[in-house]
């Protein structure tokens, strides 16, 4: 079993969420094992998708275990949205995570997933309305669909344009 400092030592999130050996646990709002290191051997750790388990080295040691894979090992949304590089995903239901969070303006803008620089707080966010269904796109209050956008005008859902005479 691979070492690492014992979860319940790790007082705040980021640092808990670190280590590779432990989760934070939104019910108790404390550090806790991960269900990983649990496992002993590697058919066991990878067939454990639901707690994100990778066999692998990790923190200098020579033996591979069983290790938390991700750093949104979240099993609640609550926790998941608290953390700023995580999203819950509802279609799974899983903590996934979130795109688009590259520090710098130049990471951010060659993001394959479509993200943009928003120059007022330094972050990088996902672009809005990358919605490929017409009905998807209509529902989102921030998106518009423009019929004669698109391949060979089939449509695309676009960011409303602010019109001055709604107001």
């Amino acid at each position: 079993v691979g070492m690492h400092k014992p979860c319940p030592q790790h007082g705040l999130q980021p640092e808990c969420t670190a280590d590779p050996g432990c989760v934070w646990s939104g019910v108790g709002l404390s550090c806790v094992d991960s269900p990983c290191v649990a496992h002993c051997d590697e058919p066991k750790c990878t067939a454990d998708a639901v707690n994100h388990c990778q066999w692998k080295i990790v923190n200098g040691t020579t033996e591979p275990s069983c290790w938390v894979e991700t750093t949104c090992a979240y099993s609640d949304e609550a926790s998941c949205e608290a953390d700023p590089q995580c999203s819950w995903d509802v279609f799974k239901p899983d903590c996934v995570e979130r795109p688009c969070n590259q520090p710098t303006e130049n990471e951010c803008e060659v993001d394959p997933v479509g993200c943009e620089w928003f120059a007022g707080t330094s972050t990088c966010v996902e672009k809005p309305c990358k919605h490929a269904m017409q009905a998807d796109c209509t529902a989102d209050t921030l998106c518009e669909w423009d019929a004669c956008a698109g391949v060979v005008g089939g449509g695309a859902c676009q960011k409303k344009s602010c019109d001055p005479s709604v107001f």
